[in-house]
């Protein structure tokens, strides 16, 4: 009798401890087990499942009706088609929602389980997980956050190069058209003194990329947003961008349409008077000449939003962005400096 009562006691103390140890267990995987009972309604809550909820296990209805005031109304259309298609051939579900806790924080919440059917194909219950999935979601969202911002980086790279596209091409047919009909071609002062300016143009872009480079313009911080979508307890979305020297950063346009229609219209009266003079020579009718003036003033615009675009798109993948900023700036703004003195006749 001893014997039959002291192996009890040791079964019960390691199920106790089986118990102990799962609880420990789900409370460090931020999870939790539950189970209901369809016929009398019943549902039983793990401790560790109140916790994710933010409640004692003593405060707890175990009704569907109190967890359903935890969830966000506008989860639980979803919650609920979770079980539309559950059937005994199908059992298994799962749903993700939102819910608020006692304590008014915000979660996200992964519930997967099973339904379970008596011999007829009545639910008679069910049994599941619910885990934590708050960070994983806010990472998520953050990933798509940060994919729409760069593609936004490329499409503002893409108007700008069309705007530059757009004062190239509308100097080429203003200037281009009457020369071309007129055979004439512009006065050599202009155009030489267009091309000056092209190069002291290039020569001050150079020095002020190689200035903000120096300076810390060109890095990119992670800061602080408010962000109406992220969770009460990391409610602020993470971006990035160019930060303005040591200091706080400052959202700001790096070129404008304006600027980048200045250049393209200088750039345009600096190369017009050479491209009139290969299309007259190449093309045997003044017609001819000014249809492929024509066409290729469009093709400027559409080739430079390409060609800015799929830069851009480039220079701001994670992998390349770090040698870009650190390597490719400084290098570019050298380069041009160079370019630019060449360009002008200093060198």
């Amino acid at each position: 009798m001893n014997d039959e009562t002291n192996n009890k006691r040791i079964t019960e103390a390691g199920l106790r401890a089986q118990e102990t140890q799962a609880a420990r267990a789900q409370r460090a995987g931020r999870m939790g087990d539950w189970s209901l009972d369809l016929r009398s309604g019943l549902l039983v809550w793990s401790e560790a499942t109140c916790d994710l909820f933010g409640i004692k296990p003593d405060d707890f209805a175990q009704t569907l009706e109190h967890f359903y005031s935890f969830i966000l109304a506008e989860d639980l259309p979803a919650y609920y088609a979770a079980y539309a298609f559950v059937s005994p051939a199908n059992p298994a579900f799962e749903a993700a929602y939102r819910i608020r806790r006692s304590d008014g924080a915000e979660r996200w919440l992964l519930e997967r389980g099973q339904v379970e059917f008596d011999t007829d194909g009545s639910p008679t219950g069910r049994v599941g997980m619910v885990l934590d999935i708050t960070e994983r979601h806010a990472a998520r969202e953050q990933l798509a956050r940060e994919s729409a911002h760069l593609t936004q980086i490329a499409s503002k790279a893409a108007r700008l190069g069309a705007w530059w596209g757009v004062g190239h091409g509308l100097t080429l047919l203003v200037i281009g058209l009457p020369l071309i009909f007129f055979k004439s071609e512009l006065p050599g002062w202009l155009e030489a003194g267009a091309e000056k300016t092209v190069g002291i143009v290039i020569l001050f872009l150079a020095a002020r990329v190689i200035y903000k480079w120096v300076k810390g313009d060109y890095r990119m911080t992670a800061h602080v947003h408010h962000s109406p979508h992220a969770v009460a307890e990391d409610s602020h979305d993470r971006r990035r961008h160019l930060r303005r020297g040591a200091g706080g950063h400052a959202h700001r346009h790096v070129r404008t349409p304006r600027q980048a229609f200045g250049i393209g219209l200088l750039h345009g009266l600096a190369g017009t008077g050479a491209v009139v003079l290969l299309l007259i020579a190449a093309l045997p009718t003044q017609l001819e000449a000014a249809a492929a003036l024509a066409v290729f003033a469009p093709m400027s615009v559409a080739s430079m939003a390409l060609l800015t675009g799929v830069f851009a798109w480039v220079l701001t993948r994670p992998i390349v962005e770090p040698v870009y900023r650190t390597v490719l700036i400084p290098a570019l703004g050298v380069f041009a400096l160079m370019f630019g003195a060449w360009y002008t006749g200093i060198t």
